[in-house]
């Protein structure tokens, strides 16, 4: 890894922000809101995260027929059109909607990241691309993931598919940094890179 160049594993524990220091913040909510949140824009859908319902609701104003999606607690708010599901997504024809998601951790996270500096929603279909776009624009990285669950005997950790997605993007950061970050976004395209970074498992 580059001399200065770091790369952290922590969770967002609770909803409540804890200091997210870094300038590019990977954020990773795998079940289930930076999965609906890629699966949306990889389909042509713009895509804007809420903190919350209050954030939500002037957002929802401001936007022409906009397809609200989310949970809080896992319920879906009443007035909203669809659950925080990715597959419901997916099968919507209208993709010229944009989407609202609102999730009770997911987007918390993605909101808070965003104040802080660069955010990047990652999932098990995009976790390469989230790695070389925040290995890119900073020398600091955190990879956050949005729950925490307990294990037996332990103290909190992240829940198994974001630990396993948080895992992958810091590896690939580290990787980064050995042969110099971003280089992977300076090459031209090339073919199968869409469905690459649209899997997230290939690469």
């Amino acid at each position: 890894m580059t001399p200065g160049r770091s790369v952290r594993i922590t969770c967002f524990q609770d909803g409540a922000a804890e200091p997210l220091a870094a300038a590019a913040t990977v954020c990773i909510d795998v079940f289930r809101a930076t999965t609906t949140a890629v699966t949306a824009v990889v389909a042509g859908r713009r895509c804007f995260p809420a903190g919350s319902l209050e954030q939500a609701v002037p957002l929802a104003a401001a936007l022409h027929q906009p397809l609200l999606v989310g949970e809080l607690g896992g319920n879906m708010p009443y007035g909203f059109d669809l659950q925080n599901s990715p597959a419901a997504v997916a099968g919507r024809p209208d993709v010229w909607r944009p989407a609202i998601l609102l999730s009770t951790s997911g987007t918390p996270l993605l909101i808070a990241a965003a104040r802080t500096g660069r955010a990047y929603a990652a999932c098990l279909r995009n976790w390469t691309a989230a790695a070389d776009a925040a290995a890119a624009a900073s020398p600091r990285v955190e990879v956050v993931g949005a729950r925490a669950g307990r294990v037996p005997g332990g103290g909190p950790d992240l829940l198994r598919l974001d630990r396993r997605a948080a895992r992958r993007v810091r590896a690939r950061v580290r990787r980064c940094g050995h042969r110099g970050a971003g280089r992977a976004l300076e090459r031209p395209p090339r073919r199968g890179d869409r469905r690459r970074a649209q899997r997230g498992l290939s690469a």
